[in-house]
Formats: structure tokens, C-alpha cells, sequence
């Protein structure tokens, strides 16, 4: 694994976004009707490219080292830029196998160079702009660019604000239609880049496509309140990977294994991680459909999910399934105990009132289609066995069920300390 790279959720999810941004920036500066075959193409030439009158390639770099503002880092995609795009190639038949194609770049410039761009979240500090720390043959490139720290994960969403908000700035448009109209864009544009990475097949997005975009972005649905909860579960478990020492052993081994994880998380088809997070880790709460904005704020808890979710993959030593991010221990017997994490921070104290409330939530957590397939539900808090749940939920009970049908739903609780003890002994 290239530990220097983005943390997935903003590596897939950022590189799309910086390419709707430029695309988008690109569009307002064009005359009104946008010509037909204007396009943004995903990682048919590098990371993304546009095509106007003439195509420019852009490669987006992130990295997460310590050494990301040093010009080290970068040269070597630099030269491979400029050599691509402003030099000549010729393509050869590997001699050790004529399946394969070699590209060999001479010193020539080309006719007419192609317009290249790297974009770094990271300022590089010893950046020349005449690149007169590089070989000549590099310094001499009149057709390279480098945009550093002009679109950073910290920024980007703003940024396309801003390009939304430019985009109808004849007509006005208020700031709420701006966030939904850049949240319909986002949500597009991140499924498009998921299915290019699953599918591999070459993806041309038209500029008149992404213009129907935001023009029939009317409401803030509840597509896009899922697609916001997303974005945030996964910043949740990424955002503090930055602060990692990897020159250090053992910072460097829960970087690999937190990265390795959220990666596997962010791969997932979009629908199986809404389901993730909807039916698996927070099946005790509800969007409320009448009031998307108010419910989604307070759908995830950043705490709970660090706590819960980001605690286990650190700490507990195998990792969990991550289709429903659960694990599975074998008993002594052979028996299979399932332990379930949860975006779940509750706690219940032994006052009457508070009983009452833990009682309902039990009832709520027996009612929902999961518990069949869950033994242990792990919170931040709780810890209570298969047969207190069950005191506490027999108003409910079906008085004719038998006790197989009543047991295949029983569950417990298990708090984050004591799950990790048990799975790891």
C-alpha cells in the first residue's frame, strides 16, 4: 500500500470533486449555449481532463506525509507530465512481449504541447516556477502548471459553492439553492467516479449534462441527505490520519490498517454503504422525511462513530466484515457470537424514568429485522446480556411464539471495552 496517498474517502471522493470544480469554473467562463462536445473525462487522460477547444490533463496529489510540501515528492510525476504531453512518443512492441507496448518519449517537443497540471493540497515550499531545479530538458516546458493549495480537502466543498454561486450570478441565486444545487453535483459526480474505479470503463461527462445538474437540483432530497451522511461517516473514521507519524513503526502499522480499512468501507457500491449505515450501524434512529435538514444534522454522532466503529478497527486485532461492519467469534463450543457496531452513544441511568426509556429503546432495537441476525450490539456505553434484554422486552413478546422463534432475535448489549477484550483474547 502507498501509505503517501490520500486517505480513500478523500481520494476517490476529492479527485472527483476538484474535476467538477475546474469543470464548473470552466463552463462559466463560456459563452451561452455550452457547444456540444465539451466534456469532463475521469481517468481517461491522467486523473481528469477537459475538453474545449483543446484538452488540458490535470493529476491530482494529496499526500498525507510529512514531507508533503517538498518538491521531492512530486518530481518524479512532474517529469512524467512534461514528457507525456510535451515531448514526443513513440509506441513499441515490448521485445520480451509483443502483447505489451512500450512508450518511448523523445526530446522533440511536440507540434503543439498538450496543457498539463498537477494540483496539490500541500504549498511546496521549495517550488521553482521556471522548474530550474529540474534537468533542462523539464525547465524548458512551456506547458506545465502547478496549483498548489488552491484546491485542498479542507476547501473544496466551498470552492464549488463559489462555482455554483458564479454559475448563476445573472440571475441571483440565494445560498441554501447554492447547497443543494452543489450537494446534487457532488452526489452525481461521486457515483460516477465509483462506478469508473468498479467498472474500469472510460467516463465522459458532458458540460451540458452537469448544467442539467444543478438546474434540476429543486429540494434537498432525501437521496442527497443520504449521500451528506455518507460523506460524513467516512470523514469521521479518516479525518485524523493526518496527524500519523509514518516514519514511526507503530504509528505507521494503524495508518496501514485504519486506511486499509476505510478503503475497503469506500469501495463498497454506493447503495451497500447507505445500507451500511442505515439498517447496520444506526438501526435506532430515522430520518425524518418532513424535515431532511434538521434530522440529517443529527443523524451521525462523530463521537459514537469514533468511539464505536474507529476504536474497534484500531484495536481489535482481525478486522470486521465490512458489508455490515460486524465480527464473528467462535465460543469454546463452537458456537458463532456476532457482535454488530453501532453509531450508538446512549446511556441510561438506574432513575424510573430512564429505565422506561432504556426499555422502549430495547423494544425499538427487538422490532427491527436486524437483531436476526445479530448477537451482541456494541455501543460506546452499554452492556447488558441476552437475558436482561429479554426482561425488559417480555410485554412484547409474542405469548405464542416458541423459545427458537423468541431467541433468534434476542440480543445483547456490549460496550466498546469489553468487545474488544472478548474478540481479542
Amino acid at each position: 500500500m502507498n501509505t503517501d496517498a490520500t486517505p480513500s474517502w478523500s481520494g476517490y471522493i476529492f479527485q472527483g470533486e476538484v474535476a467538477l470544480c475546474r469543470a464548473i469554473e470552466t463552463m462559466n467562463s463560456l459563452p451561452d449555449p455550452i457547444p456540444d462536445g465539451y466534456c469532463l473525462k475521469l481517468e481517461e487522460d491522467e486523473d481528469f481532463s477537459l475538453q474545449t477547444t483543446e484538452i488540458e490533463v490535470f493529476q491530482v496529489k494529496a499526500y498525507l506525509s510529512k514531507d508533503a510540501d517538498k518538491i521531492s515528492k512530486y518530481k518524479e510525476v512532474i517529469e512524467e507530465l512534461i514528457d507525456k504531453y510535451y515531448y514526443h512518443k513513440r509506441v513499441e512492441k515490448d521485445p520480451n512481449d509483443g502483447r505489451k507496448r512500450n512508450h518511448i518519449y523523445f526530446d522533440r517537443v511536440r507540434k503543439k504541447p498538450v496543457k498539463c497540471n498537477l494540483i496539490t493540497d500541500s504549498v511546496i515550499t521549495d517550488f521553482q516556477p521556471d522548474l530550474s531545479n529540474f534537468d533542462n530538458k523539464y525547465s524548458k516546458a512551456t506547458n506545465f502548471e502547478c496549483l498548489q493549495g488552491e484546491y485542498t480537502i479542507a476547501n473544496i466543498h466551498l470552492k464549488l459553492m463559489d462555482a455554483v454561486t458564479q454559475h448563476y450570478a445573472a440571475s441571483g441565486i440565494a445560498e441554501e439553492d447554492a447547497a443543494i444545487k452543489t450537494a446534487q453535483c457532488c452526489y452525481n459526480i461521486t457515483r460516477i467516479v465509483k462506478e469508473r474505479h468498479a467498472s474500469k470503463r472510460k467516463t465522459k461527462i458532458f458540460f451540458k449534462d452537469i448544467k442539467q445538474w444543478m438546474d434540476s437540483a429543486l429540494a434537498f432530497s432525501e437521496d442527497l441527505c443520504w449521500f451528506e451522511i455518507s460523506k460524513l461517516f467516512l470523514k469521521f473514521l479518516s479525518e485524523d490520519l493526518v496527524l500519523y507519524d509514518l516514519n514511526d513503526a507503530g504509528q505507521l502499522a494503524e495508518f496501514t490498517k485504519l486506511q486499509a480499512a476505510v478503503d475497503e468501507l469506500e469501495k463498497l457500491p454506493y447503495n451497500d454503504l447507505i445500507s451500511l449505515i442505515q439498517f447496520h450501524t444506526t438501526p435506532h434512529k430515522k430520518l425524518d422525511k418532513n424535515n431532511l435538514r434538521q434530522s440529517f444534522a443529527g443523524f451521525l454522532e462523530g463521537s459514537a462513530v469514533r468511539s464505536v466503529v474507529l476504536k474497534a478497527i484500531k484495536e481489535i486485532i482481525q478486522l470486521p466484515y465490512f458489508k455490515n461492519l460486524q465480527y464473528t467469534k467462535m465460543t469454546p463450543e463452537g458456537q458463532a457470537v456476532r457482535y454488530q457496531l453501532l453509531n450508538h452513544n446512549s446511556e441510561f441511568d438506574d432513575s424510573m424514568l430512564e429505565q422506561i426509556r432504556f426499555q422502549q429503546h430495547c423494544e425499538e432495537f427487538y422490532k427491527h429485522p436486524n437483531t436476526i441476525d445479530v448477537d451482541l450490539f456494541v455501543t460506546r456505553h452499554l452492556s447488558h446480556s441476552q437475558q436482561e434484554i429479554r426482561d425488559k422486552i417480555t410485554n412484547i413478546l409474542n405469548p405464542h411464539a416458541t423459545e427458537e422463534e423468541i431467541n433468534k432475535r434476542l440480543f445483547g448489549f456490549s460496550s466498546i471495552e469489553k468487545t474488544i477484550n472478548d474478540i481479542n483474547k
